[in-house]
């Protein structure tokens, strides 16, 4: 685990965007339909479609989380609905493109998030054979430095997908994505959140500050989101091969 100093070197101001890209697998194509929301959007036979934050365009899922205090939660909403006639099933999936779903699951207790409901807290992917890092691992006794009367939570990390609902024909849903840091951080103020994610991850991939990316998707009810029928929008593992032990990812179904 990160010394109290490095990890709170990770906390500060957190911004936070959330970005969709837009694309549809059409009948020709011979693949299960799916959408990615962010723009323009047509078929020719059935059609799996979603509009979401009231389908405004490029960069209406960008959310600014800057300037977040210790034990400040931030949230934001994200509305979506199915204006076809067919079922589908809807999902939040990160990317790691930059590095930050890394970084964001190095935070370990100090940060948490909480999606459509759920808590992912003491966020750590590092996954070695025997120690910590899986999903729902005990770990016990408490935390250091300044968090030292904290006792520690099971083992747990932001998903690479997360099913936020399934929607019938015309149907609408809101999900939250709230992240708040712990309440003994009170050091380092101002500092990037990611700062010093990439000394910290290990391995051999450069990391700078940026966004933490993210799609709603959606795919026809039932469907395996990682069948490859899917098309460019089918749900594939991340490629966390420069990240050193941090190399775990699981879906949430």
């Amino acid at each position: 685990m990160l010394s109290s100093r490095k990890r709170a070197a990770l906390f500060g101001g957190l911004v936070l965007t959330l970005t969709t890209v837009i694309a549809l697998a059409v009948a020709t194509t011979g693949a299960y339909f799916t959408d990615s929301h962010g723009g323009q959007i047509s078929g020719t036979n059935g059609t799996v479609t979603i509009n979401a934050n009231g389908g405004a365009g490029a960069g209406q899922l960008d959310f600014d989380f800057s300037g977040i205090l210790p034990g400040q939660a931030k949230t934001a909403t994200i509305n979506i609905g199915n204006p076809t006639a067919n079922s589908e099933d809807v999902w939040l999936v990160f990317s790691n493109d930059n590095g930050m779903w890394s970084a964001v699951n190095n935070l370990g207790q100090y940060g948490k998030f909480i999606v459509g409901g759920y808590t992912y807290d003491n966020l750590s992917n590092k996954y070695v054979p025997g120690t910590p890092g899986v999903a729902g691992t005990p770990t016990g006794g408490y935390m250091s430095g300044s968090c030292s009367t904290v006792p520690r939570v099971d083992a747990n990390y932001l998903p690479h997908a997360i099913k936020v609902a399934t929607l019938g024909s015309g149907a609408s849903h809101s999900f939250n994505v709230t992240f708040q840091y712990i309440e003994c951080m009170t050091d380092h103020q101002g500092e990037d959140i990611f700062n010093a994610a990439e000394n910290d991850i290990g391995g051999t991939a450069t990391i700078t500050p940026g966004p933490l990316n993210f799609s709603v998707v959606a795919f026809q009810a039932g469907v395996d989101p990682t069948s490859p029928f899917n098309g460019v929008n089918a749900i594939v593992p991340l490629d966390l091969s420069g990240y050193g032990a941090y190399n775990h990812q699981y879906i949430q179904p």
